[in-house]
């Protein structure tokens, strides 16, 4: 008879090492779906920095952390993590404090700064509140205020403070990348006298001069409607050769307003200015000097004018 060899199992426990008890910020402003309304769409989280000494010490590329989900919608994270598309693995994030940066389909990017891990207390969750996006699924009763912001050349005008005080609640946003801003407002209900917090003010605040601030005053908004806020006027258009064909590298300027665009290599050009109705003259000005003038271009207050082809002789 032969003698059965024993069976050795080796079972693991992995403790948690760090929990995130994220929220809609919107949903919670509202009061909607509970005390703890948990984002939509996909949620992932980076390290992106380890903090040593007070000091930020960016990582070349970030870490993902690889979470998983409670059934009470905390993320939990066990010490696995993720470097570009590479396999997941547990020794590249040892203890430590760390910046950690959550980015998500529907909401701003959000940096939580010195957190250490693992934490000291697991029973207390890590509380991130997100704040929605110009992208955000906002339900069909919330009256929105959009806009972008860009610079002369046309990118988009990043870390500008929009603000509004409605119905006594203040609401604001802090543009990205692109330039875009929304604002969600209070519902008014419908009525033959509309109230008076039903016109607002909407301010934007600059970061490179905290004191240098404009303001669109008097905006009216009614119930169930989106308005598009336009600080800023804009000039579109092309300049093309004797064959219609774009012509790169032309350097187009207003000369009643400062700065100056260049075109792609299309020759596709955009010239943002500050809101104000122009009758204006746009100058082309070729790399050997030689220059065109195109006259008595209008440009209502407010909106983007594409201009008819501009044909260099």
């Amino acid at each position: 008879m032969l003698n059965a060899r024993p069976v050795i199992l080796e079972t693991r426990t992995w403790e948690v090492q760090a929990i995130f008890n994220v929220v809609d910020g919107f949903a919670q402003q509202r009061g909607l779906s509970g005390l703890n309304p948990r984002p939509m769409g996909e949620v992932a989280f980076y390290a992106v920095a380890e903090v040593i000494n007070g000091q930020r010490m960016k990582f070349t590329e970030p870490l993902r952390l690889i979470m998983q989900q409670s059934p009470s919608g905390y993320f939990l994270f066990f010490g696995r993590v993720q470097r570009g598309k590479g396999t997941t693995r547990r020794d590249l994030l040892r203890p430590g404090t760390y910046v950690i940066a959550v980015e998500s389909d529907y909401y701003l990017p959000y940096e939580q700064p010195n957190e250490v891990i693992p934490m000291a207390d697991p029973t207390q969750p890590i509380q991130i509140i997100l704040i929605p996006s110009v992208a955000y699924p906002y339900p069909l009763t919330v009256k929105l205020l959009r806009g972008t912001l860009r610079h002369v050349d046309g990118s988009g005008m990043e870390a500008v403070t929009i603000s509004a005080i409605a119905d006594g609640q203040r609401v604001q946003y802090v543009t990205g990348a692109n330039g875009d801003w929304v604002l969600p407002l209070p519902y008014i209900a419908p009525s033959d006298h509309p109230p008076q917090n039903a016109i607002l003010d909407v301010k934007f605040s600059f970061p490179n001069d905290p004191e240098q601030t404009k303001t669109i005053a008097d905006i009216r908004y009614q119930p169930s409607m989106m308005v598009t806020v336009g600080l800023q006027s804009a000039i579109v258009g092309q300049i093309v050769d004797r064959n219609g064909g774009g012509v790169a590298g032309v350097v187009v300027e207003v000369p009643t307003l400062a700065g100056q665009v260049v075109t792609d290599e299309e020759g596709q050009w955009m010239f943002v200015f500050a809101t104000q109705e122009a009758d204006t003259t746009i100058d082309a000005i070729l790399a050997n000097g030689q220059q065109q003038l195109f006259p008595a271009v209008v440009i209502p207050a407010g909106e983007t004018r594409y201009v008819p082809r501009l044909q260099l002789t």
